[in-house]
């Protein structure tokens, strides 16, 4: 079991600013990671903007009312915000289907990837194998100089020894730590902590 060496460095390929991902208990015995209700909300409401422009372009594309310039501007405005906002809507619904969270089932005894196959656990891992949860820090520069905290929280193994599964990742630190606090407990594992 190796949950004292943390080098640091967040390995999830998603790192986000806000929880997409929270733990949750479905059922006795089973806990598993689901979307929250924030990354719901966003989801709905950048939806339902997608809808209103869209309904919106073809009434502006045949109303009169403006003078010619001012019709082209509102058009060249309508059309720019709504491909902005498309883009934003494949990124989220990306992340939203993306994301596959592990389930730990303490009736079976065992946990596995929900919708794959994991690359460190393979079709599933018996919980006994679990040596502990760990949480890493990692600070990320943003292009205009400002930096970010991102946590992420792992999943050790003794099979493979030492080996290390990203659970979830993101910069709220007082859900994450709220959620890894509740897992250990869940898990009966000890919660090591190499943060900021």
């Amino acid at each position: 079991m190796d949950l004292d060496s943390c080098d640091r460095t967040v390995q999830s390929r998603t790192k986000n600013s806000f929880a997409t991902m929270r733990l949750v208990f479905p059922e006795q015995g089973v806990a598993t990671f689901a979307r929250s209700k924030a990354m719901k909300v966003i989801l709905w409401v950048i939806i339902l903007q997608q809808v209103v422009v869209l309904a919106a372009l073809p009434l502006l594309l045949t109303y009169e009312g403006f003078p010619g310039a001012l019709h082209r501007q509102i058009l060249t405005f309508a059309i720019i915000g709504e491909l902005i906002f498309a883009l934003a809507t494949v990124g989220i619904v990306t992340v939203y289907f993306r994301v596959r969270p592990l389930v730990f089932d303490r009736n079976q005894g065992r946990l596995w990837r929900h919708g794959s196959i994991d690359p460190v656990l393979g079709d599933y891992a018996v919980l006994k194998d679990v040596a502990g949860l760990q949480i890493c820090s990692q600070t990320v520069r943003g292009s205009e100089g400002q930096s970010s905290v991102f946590y992420e929280l792992n999943l050790v193994l003794n099979r493979p020894p030492g080996g290390r599964v990203p659970l979830i990742c993101h910069a709220n630190k007082a859900a994450l730590f709220d959620d890894a606090r509740g897992l250990a407990e869940f898990l009966r594992v000890p919660l090591v902590v190499h943060s900021t």
